[in-house]
């Protein structure tokens, strides 16, 4: 882990996910790069885990614009490699969230609010 961004292991591992073309494998939780990158998150990060994430890190992948995972209509969403290990180097480093929802999750009107786990949804001014 560098203090300024993505270690060169991870923009090699993601890189060679990057090159995969769709629909990509069967398994990427099983494809030689994704492991490698599995294993960079889990030696570099400390709150990512004894064996590294794994689900969780398809998905972050997903979010960051995995191009193998995209249709071709969207195709134009990837994201650049660089741009995707910074936005996960700085998902693995953050140790806050911040959540926002759309309340009520249900059909009928919606309204911007601010849950608390005491009052439930209180309006956001």
């Amino acid at each position: 882990m560098s203090e300024t961004g993505p270690s060169m292991a991870m923009l090699t591992a993601m890189t060679d996910l990057w090159r995969l073309r769709p629909p990509g494998p069967d398994n990427i939780l099983a494809h030689p790069a994704f492991v490698r990158l599995r294993e960079t998150c889990r030696d570099g990060y400390p709150n990512a885990g004894k064996k590294g994430p794994a689900f969780a890190l398809s998905i972050a992948l997903r979010a960051l614009g995995f191009p193998c995972h995209l249709r071709k209509d969207t195709a134009h969403l990837a994201l650049p490699v660089e741009e995707a290990a910074k936005g996960l180097d700085a998902a693995l480093r953050a140790t806050r969230t911040r959540h926002i929802h759309l309340a009520p999750l249900a059909f009928g009107p919606a309204r911007v609010c601010r849950l608390t786990a005491t009052k439930g949804c209180a309006l956001h001014k």
